[in-house]
């Protein structure tokens, strides 16, 4: 029985049964449960094999521990923050670990070379393809064995089989075997509940744009320090670069032999605002707020990024982002007001006591918040980019703009990517599809929101709007946008639960 259990324990930490090997974290629940069985068993006496049966879970529980965090491992890392982090090129860079609310000591700062973005060199583009991309040498088929997008999307997998076949033919047939490799040429970065979805795949009806496998790859604001790994690894640059291989061989293809002008792009609309870790990150060391956000770490690798931003009126957004991402079924007006109430007052104290950056970069308030309020202050984010971008690189929408007239916004969108213009039929085929992750039904019959409530955000966001017109220029009247949201789509959307809008 013991041999039985231990071999199956076996399988477990090797991670031979892939499905209980998840993310690096072992399948404890297995291990549990066998520990459980042999602790409660009848037995006659308390035999040998008993005792030889609880060590041999116990060690081998011991072994792979620190076989997965690689290093031998005499304290337990806190929370979500794991040693993989503070790996450095010869090893390990301190064991001293701190709780995750002591946000600014200096020996809980992340090291792994491969989170610090801003020492390594920038890629040299090419100056004949209108999108950033460059040539690497190709060695193997199995060049994406250890991506960890892999692990996230099935779609990646299967895109990931394709290359390969690719490459495989180039190894066979090319006498020095190269690969193309790219960045997105343009990126919309904001915002959540805004219409994000619905425009990114209107943009990939050009047929000079190209899509990656994943719309949101997150990887500037979340996954290069391994956020959706549970932080149990990190995912290097050259796994988001990766993500993008696809669209590389159709732009390498496709175009003239003097002037390639295929793009591809992103919209991962966390990269706007959300910061989480800046204050692991050896260059916002002691600071109260960040010195380097996402803008920075682009602005290094893509200086002459097309950046698109949708917005609409934050306190209609933050109504929508409720009803979108609460998944209980107790959603009403009356909830929604006792935490808007509950987030503003939060927010209200610490702008009182702090800078508006420092609030609205700290995640442990963002956390605290029972609505993500933080996502609506849209001029405090936008400043931090136009100090690294020129306002030209930037198109600014609003939802109200883009689904009250759909074709003349499109037309604005191509004309600032620099994509020729579209037929009179390829715009009426683009108009008739269907409009993306609409509100579901059933969140319809929760009701407009109440007036005590939309005049509390109004409250808010007041001065944060009228700096934004300020910002841009021009006058930014927030009006309903409910009049227009069937104005041109009539059939009911196709919802895709993994994106935003």
């Amino acid at each position: 029985m013991t041999r039985i259990y231990c071999f199956t324990l076996h399988k477990c930490l090797n991670g031979e049964d892939p499905k209980e090997m998840v993310y690096g974290r072992c399948c404890t629940q297995q291990i549990v449960k066998i520990s459980l069985k042999w602790l409660i068993r009848p037995r006659p006496t308390a035999s040998a094999l008993y005792v030889v049966a609880v060590v041999c879970v116990l060690g081998t529980m011991l072994i792979s521990l620190s076989q997965i965090f690689h290093v031998h491992t005499t304290i337990s890392p806190p929370a979500h923050h794991w040693s993989i982090h503070f790996l450095s090129d010869t090893g390990i860079h301190g064991m001293n670990y701190t709780n995750i609310t002591e946000r600014n000591e200096t020996k809980f700062i992340w090291t792994h070379p491969e989170i610090d973005i801003l020492h390594k060199e920038p890629f040299q583009f090419l100056k004949k393809y209108k999108n950033p991309c460059w040539q690497e040498p190709l060695y193997t088929t199995n060049v994406y064995q250890n991506n960890k997008y892999s692990l996230l999307s099935p779609h990646v997998r299967s895109t990931i089989i394709r290359l390969m076949t690719e490459w495989s033919t180039r190894l066979a047939r090319d006498q020095i075997p190269q690969r193309m490799r790219c960045l997105p040429y343009f990126f919309i970065i904001g915002q959540p509940k805004c219409g994000s979805t619905d425009l990114f795949r209107r943009i990939l009806q050009h047929p000079d744009v190209v899509s990656p496998p994943i719309k949101e790859l997150h990887w500037w604001s979340r996954n290069r320090m391994g956020k959706r790994l549970n932080y149990t690894d990190i995912i290097p640059l050259s796994d988001y670069i990766d993500m993008f291989d696809h669209a590389a061989v159709q732009i390498e293809r496709r175009g003239d032999k003097v002037k390639h002008q295929i793009v591809t792009g992103e919209a991962s609309v966390s990269v706007m605002w959300e910061n989480d870790d800046w204050w692991h990150l050896p260059e916002n060391v002691g600071q109260d707020e960040p010195l380097y956000t996402n803008a920075d770490y682009m602005k290094h690798f893509l200086p002459n990024l097309k950046v698109i931003i949708i917005l609409r009126n934050p306190s209609e957004r933050l109504f929508s982002d409720y009803l979108y991402f609460n998944p209980t079924a107790n959603k009403s007006l009356e909830d929604f007001h006792k935490k808007v109430n509950f987030s503003v007052q939060l927010y209200e104290n610490c702008f009182n006591n702090h800078s508006i950056r420092h609030c609205l970069y700290n995640y442990t308030i963002g956390m605290a918040s029972q609505v993500r309020l933080r996502i609506g202050v849209y001029s405090v984010y936008l400043k931090d980019w136009l100090k690294l971008y020129p306002r030209d690189q930037f198109l600014v929408l609003t939802l109200n703009e883009y689904s009250g007239k759909m074709l003349k916004t499109m037309k604005k969108v191509f004309k600032f990517l620099k994509l020729r213009p579209l037929s009179k039929e390829q715009y009426i085929a683009m108009k008739k599809l269907r409009r993306q992750n609409k509100r579901k039904y059933k969140d319809t019959k929760v009701g407009a929101m109440m007036n005590k409530t939309k005049q509390m955000l109004e409250t808010f966001y007041g001065q944060f709007d009228n700096e934004l017109s300020e910002i841009l220029g021009y006058e930014f009247s927030w009006e309903s946008m409910e009049e227009h949201n069937n104005s041109y789509v009539k059939n009911a959307p196709v919802v895709d639960e993994n994106d935003y809008f």
